[in-house]
């Protein structure tokens, strides 16, 4: 199988650092100065709200009060919200709250209504004032200008503070919430350094960053691994020093365009650094070894009785199968770091100050660790099936649905046990092994769990407590895991061979009237739900 991976394939190379050597003053009077330039980008953008909400309320009346009631909607909420967080950390767990939980959603389904009669009302004005709008937006421009001219940042490092308050802003929108000012207390922080154009082109070649062509990042060519760095941190040109661990060599064919200095506290082990190179590589052909092998897999979570956390099955064509799970150590340090947290919340240190601070550093560690592992673990097991098996059949659901599918599990703690699953990450890493080995990764649609690969006969739909199930049609006994994995299989392996098919009874094309397609598609995940 032969797949093209565009023009050019961006990628990012992470290296880890040592302990900066010196600079680190001016490395954190930048960061200091990046936090700073946040807080204005917020405060333009508050002054912009409240400058529209001020011109269309003298207009609109409605929108003051339905402004005063979203406010104490959400001041009511928040109050409930506490008081059931207190009784729950009295008992160190999920009490049982239905009074509060129902008045909860009282109150939130009325703030919904109030926002929802908000927005509708502020948008109609926006739409029908073009002019005051405009106005509006080139007073926003023009602060926007002043705010990054006067931050005193190195270029790249505003671009990227804009970058990332540009995303913020958007999502913010999108889910009708507002941008919040920089955390004092966040210990972390990032520096960037921009790469347009060098000397060979644009971007800069790998050599280039050995030789010290380009002044801003300069890396000592070395045959070791510990290999010194400069770093630029801001303006005045000042440059941070600090070992890098370069254990893999940037492709010869790629272009570095920009480079990000990351720092965090990482629990016992103090605070930790990372380096990491954008490249862009052009396309690439890629022919896998294995292009008629195929293999299902299906992702889940599912506590085993030894403790173990099953996170996804899988079945080849060529007769091999398995599981993929969080082993039981893993599984109890989990709840060790869970336990620390909960000391921590509950309060049990008190007015120690030094064992709480400690406290906190081994569960942030411990946090750290586990899911470095995780990840690591799922990289590894990406890398073996798309390099085994040239198509991969997943099952076509979102993340959203699998939770609402997966809390109706049997087993306790389902909630949390999907949290450690982490199934978004699962899926991530066999997308990018998929397209870095010339693996076609296919979502299939339609029943695979309660249809039986012998047989063919879909059961009841009703997932059982047991794992086992009995088909109703041929009598066999089958792991419903297993089964989803081998319907999967089946139905991938048909796609390598050119005929598009689907598990279970096929659907049939509707064209709907656009008022009628929001109801189906509630019917239709009703059903996946199911």
């Amino acid at each position: 199988m032969k797949r093209q991976i565009g023009e050019t394939s961006s990628l990012v190379y992470a290296y880890g650092c040592g302990r900066p050597i010196s600079g680190l003053e001016h490395a954190y009077g930048e960061q200091e100065r990046n936090r700073a330039f946040w807080d204005r980008l917020v405060s333009i953008d508050e002054l912009y709200d409240v400058s529209i909400l001020a011109a269309a309320s003298a207009d609109r009346e409605r929108l003051v009060s339905l402004r005063d009631a979203i406010y104490r909607d959400g001041q009511s909420i928040g109050a409930l919200l506490a008081e059931r967080a207190a009784q729950r950390k009295a008992v160190r767990g999920n009490a049982d709250t239905p009074a509060l939980d129902a008045m909860i959603d009282e109150q939130s389904a009325q703030r919904k209504e109030h926002r929802a009669e908000f927005f509708a009302l502020l948008n109609a004005w926006r739409k029908a004032h073009p002019e005051a709008m405009r106005e509006f937006s080139e007073r926003r421009k023009t602060a926007m200008k002043e705010a990054r001219n006067s931050s005193g940042l190195y270029w790249g490092n505003y671009n990227r503070v804009l970058d990332s308050y540009d995303r913020g802003r958007q999502l913010s929108m999108k889910t009708g919430r507002r941008l919040r000012r920089s955390d004092d207390e966040r210990t972390d922080g990032c520096l960037a350094i921009q790469i347009q154009r060098t000397v060979s082109g644009l971007g800069a070649a790998p050599a280039e960053l050995f030789s010290g062509a380009f002044s801003g990042l300069q890396i000592a060519a070395s045959n070791i691994k510990q290999r010194p760095m400069q770093f630029r941190v801001d303006a005045e040109g000042h440059m941070l020093t600090i070992p890098v661990f370069w254990h893999r060599d940037l492709p010869a064919d790629c272009r570095v365009k920009s480079a990000q200095l990351t720092w965090s506290d990482g629990g016992a082990r103090g605070r930790t650094w990372e380096l990491c190179l954008t490249i862009s590589r052009p396309k690439q052909e890629i022919m896998h070894a294995h292009p008629g092998d195929a293999v299902g897999v299906d992702i889940g979570w599912r506590l085993r009785e030894d403790s173990a956390l099953r996170v996804a099955y899988w079945s080849g064509t060529d007769g091999r199968e398995g599981e993929l799970a969080l082993s039981p150590g893993m599984m109890a340090h989990m709840d060790w770091v869970e336990q620390t947290r909960g000391e921590i919340d509950a309060g049990e240190y008190g007015r120690f100050e030094i064992k709480k601070r400690r406290a906190q550093l081994r569960e942030r560690g411990g946090r750290r660790k586990d899911i470095g592992a995780r990840r690591e673990q799922y990289r590894l097991f990406a890398r073996d099936l798309t390099m085994r098996y040239g198509v991969i059949g997943v099952e076509n659901v979102h993340i959203a649905q699998l939770a609402r599918r997966g809390d109706a599990e049997a087993h306790e703690g389902s909630r949390s046990q999907r949290v450690r699953a982490a199934c978004h990450i699962l899926l991530g890493e066999l997308k990018h092994q998929a397209a870095k080995h010339g693996c076609q990764l296919i979502p299939l649609g339609g029943a695979s769990t309660m249809l039986c690969a012998e047989c063919g006969t879909s059961n009841d739909p009703q997932r059982p407590e047991n794992l086992n199930w009995r088909c109703a049609g041929c009598g066999a006994i089958w792991d419903q895991d297993r089964n989803a994995a081998r319907n999967l299989m089946l139905s991938a392996a048909q796609h390598a061979s050119g005929v598009v098919v689907q598990t279970g009874a096929p659907k049939k094309n509707k064209v709907l009237p656009r008022n009628e397609k929001k109801h189906y598609r509630t019917a239709r995940n009703d059903a996946r739900k199911a």
